[in-house]
């Protein structure tokens, strides 16, 4: 005869699934007469965080919903304005005067990390160069956005993009 084994598989169930429940039992009960739809609601008002998403779609639904009486309360007016109009604003003036300064310090800049990077590259090895290469590159997709919204906005002011319907 052999001595009983105190190993898991006579300790109890090797899976991770839930006890059976006693369809007799106060849990069982109380479940028993809800529909499918009142118990997941049930649990979703049970979870925070959910409740705070519902609140915040129930939010933008609003909002979508009155957006037009939003705007005549602000004041705010949805018409198309023309691009002309952004274009005058960066190419005459004092304005354009300030977006060439900006893109001329950036440039100065780029110069700056480029020759900082020399000096870093001997002192702290190549860990260092990577870095500044890393934020020069950085600096350069940042000009590139503002010079491509320049040209954007003046390729849209002299480009006659008019419809023409028939009478």
């Amino acid at each position: 005869m052999s001595a009983q084994t105190a190993g898991p598989e006579t300790l109890g169930h090797l899976s991770d699934a839930p006890p059976p429940v006693d369809p007799n039992s106060k849990k069982a009960k109380a479940i028993t007469g809800k529909s499918p739809m009142r118990i997941a609601m049930g649990r979703l008002m049970r979870d925070k965080i959910a409740v705070v998403c519902l609140a915040v779609v129930i939010l933008f639904a609003l909002i979508a919903i009155f957006a037009g009486a939003i705007c005549a309360f602000f004041n705010v007016t949805t018409d198309t304005v023309l691009p002309s109009q952004y274009l005058d604003f960066a190419t005459t003036g004092l304005e354009a005067s300030g977006i060439a300064l900006a893109l001329f310090v950036a440039a100065g800049l780029v110069a700056v990390a480029f020759r900082s990077t020399a000096v870093r590259s001997k002192a702290l090895g190549q860990a260092s160069m990577y870095l500044t290469v890393l934020w020069v590159a950085i600096a350069f997709l940042l000009v590139f956005q503002v010079l491509w919204i320049v040209f954007l906005l003046a390729i849209v002011a002299i480009w006659p993009f008019r419809s023409v319907t028939p009478k």
